[in-house]
């Protein structure tokens, strides 16, 4: 009878029994592998560059074949921790892919398989769910960083027309899944919403600059918007002057020059000035720049008809005190903030010399548009005021 029981537990226990046996025999095949993996990173400092290619492009020809084959968490994650790691060290790579993110087409299915290591490499930006929808997007391309694919053209513009207009919805796809012609969360952000009007499931008009991320998109965002309303601008501007004199339009023309030039100026000196500036630079003197441009717009429409000044001598006065005090305060930051001296010195400098001749001419083409309809001396007082507190606010 007891002989019966044991042999009936057997039968049942035979399924748990294989898997647990193929998976002790799988995590045994897989240890020469996973020695000669920890191998590599141990001496990989010491080799000559050649042996370095020659011993990362066997191992991560091995992992990834291992890998895609096994599905197993341990050696998933190490091919994926061999890209991540090491791509960049191997001379040439930088002009294919990018190591992070061909590492992400690994931690998905080690993540998968249970390894926590990989789950830990995912976090808000780029979470386990949206990388696994990604990944399997870009199964149908190639694989997620697996491909050089260049986009031709200015991208911002060219992006949106293959689209919206030509719905070349795979040329896109494979551009962003190959990871080659975008900054990394660009193309994570991407990659859904392209595949998504691919299939139907999103029928919104597609704007690159929803995604942008990077410093260099920003930046073609940002001259892309400041275009747009600088051309608005100048229609106000026409409008405005419409029944000026000769002598009052070449005024308000020479104004306008000086002003473009102050504000160009005083954005490199805000954003940049002697200090390092990120990449993300260039976007932000752009939008400094259309800032300014706005406020001159304000000032003019405010002040192309005589209006009350409510400015004295006494507020020109503690208006430049505090610009000094202001003037004062900003080098001493800048200085302290790991900048060049010098250059902070000369970009200051040359800030407020181009403020200067912005000021001057302000006041030139104010006198000649209200003319005898205000004293000379309270006329410039209540400018001096008025742009003293706005170079305030630029500094």
């Amino acid at each position: 009878m007891n002989k019966k029981l044991i042999i009936v537990g057997l039968l049942l226990l035979h399924p748990f029994l294989a898997a647990n046996c193929g998976a002790q025999e799988l995590a045994t095949s897989n240890k020469p592998l996973m020695a000669d993996y920890h191998s590599f990173v141990q001496d990989f400092k010491t080799w000559e560059p050649s042996k370095k290619v020659a011993e990362y492009k066997r191992l991560e020809s091995v992992l990834i074949a291992a890998c895609e084959t096994q599905k197993d968490g341990e050696i998933c994650f190490a091919a994926g921790s061999l890209i991540k790691t090491y791509w960049q060290h191997i001379p040439g790579n930088e002009e294919f892919y990018y190591g992070d993110e061909y590492s992400v087409h690994f931690y998905v299915p080690a993540c998968k398989a249970g390894n926590q290591n990989a789950c830990e490499t995912f976090d808000s930006a780029l979470t386990f769910k949206k990388a696994e929808v990604i990944v399997a997007i870009c199964a149908n391309y190639g694989g997620l960083g697996r491909n050089q694919v260049h986009l031709e053209g200015e991208y911002v513009f060219d992006i949106e027309i293959e689209v919206n207009i030509k719905k070349n919805y795979d040329q896109v796809l494979k551009a962003a899944c190959s990871t080659y012609s975008f900054a990394p969360a660009e193309a994570y952000s991407i990659i859904p919403v392209i595949y998504g009007m691919k299939t139907g499931t999103i029928t919104k008009h597609f704007n690159l600059c929803d995604h942008a991320t990077s410093g260099v998109l920003w930046g073609h965002c940002e001259q892309r918007n400041s275009d747009r309303e600088l051309a608005f601008i100048r229609k106000r501007l026409e409008t405005l002057s419409k029944g000026f004199t000769q002598e009052q339009l070449e005024a308000l023309g020479n104004l306008q020059t000086l002003a473009r030039k102050y504000f160009e100026v005083a954005a490199e000196t805000s954003y940049n000035g002697g200090c390092l500036a990120g990449s993300g630079a260039s976007a932000l003197q752009i939008r400094f720049e259309l800032i300014r441009h706005r406020a001159l717009l304000e000032q003019l429409t405010q002040f192309i008809k005589p209006h009350k000044r409510t400015s004295s001598q006494a507020s020109r006065d503690k208006a430049q005190a505090r610009f000094d005090q202001a003037w004062r305060t900003e080098i001493a930051l800048r200085k302290q903030h790991n900048c060049d001296k010098i250059e902070v010195d000369r970009s200051q400098t040359a800030t407020q010399m181009a403020w200067i001749n912005f000021r001057d001419q302000y006041i030139t083409f104010y006198e000649l548009l209200w003319g005898a309809q205000a004293s000379a001396e309270e006329l410039r007082w209540h400018l001096e005021t008025t742009l003293l507190l706005q170079r305030i606010r630029d500094l």
